[in-house]
């Protein structure tokens, strides 16, 4: 489980670290009990910031269970788990944005943001499964919107669109997402105006 566990940049949850020793056959109660020996080594920190209780791997705790993670040949299973679930957790939040106050939102899912940047890099980079970072970007920004990152949310998006492009993706509603994402982005940072009245238009057509 440590080998797993070492594949969140950030904090984590007991729930999700079920999720990605899923790949080794592990039951869903294993979590805890790995959770607890960690924490009985004093291997990771609790963190009650968001009103539920998460932990977080020492770096030097990280580092070491990384390397261990690489060379048992799990990075590709472990990533891929881990990339999923953070479409899971920002397919929820997209969900509750406008239905849970600000506070609480950001309290949940503001400590998501480097998940998501480790999860985008597996799946734009370092794997195959480019549809779901493209997914993964489209379910990020309402979270790059709540932090202030739309220098961010505006690359990931031209990212995102032009391996939309390149691989003939025919998801109508995803493109729609992301072009809206880019056009949003460019009007708050000053953009080319004329490439974002473009890309309104397109949205436009888009949504018919």
């Amino acid at each position: 489980a440590l080998r797993a566990i070492s594949i969140f940049a950030g904090s984590f949850d007991a729930d999700s670290v079920a999720h990605v020793v899923a790949h080794q056959g592990a039951a869903p109660f294993s979590a805890f009990d790995a959770i607890a020996a960690l924490r009985a080594k004093s291997m990771i920190s609790e963190d009650q910031s968001s009103g539920k209780l998460r932990h977080r791997l020492l770096d030097s705790t990280r580092a070491f269970a990384s390397t261990l993670l690489e060379s048992h040949g799990e990075v590709a299973a472990v990533s891929t788990r881990h990339a999923r679930l953070q479409l899971e957790i920002l397919t929820r939040a997209g969900e509750e944005h406008a239905t849970i106050p600000a506070r609480a939102w950001h309290a949940t899912y503001g400590g998501q943001v480097d998940d998501l940047r480790k999860a985008l890099d597996w799946a734009l980079n370092r794997s195959a499964d480019t549809l779901l970072g493209m997914q993964l970007v489209a379910a990020g920004l309402p979270l790059w919107h709540e932090l202030s990152l739309g220098e961010e949310s505006r690359e990931n998006c031209r990212r995102a669109l032009a391996e939309f492009e390149r691989t003939g993706c025919t998801d109508t509603a995803l493109k729609l997402k992301l072009v809206v994402g880019l056009a949003t982005g460019n009007t708050y940072l000053s953009g080319d105006p004329d490439e974002t009245i473009a890309l309104y238009k397109m949205a436009i057509r888009l949504a018919r």
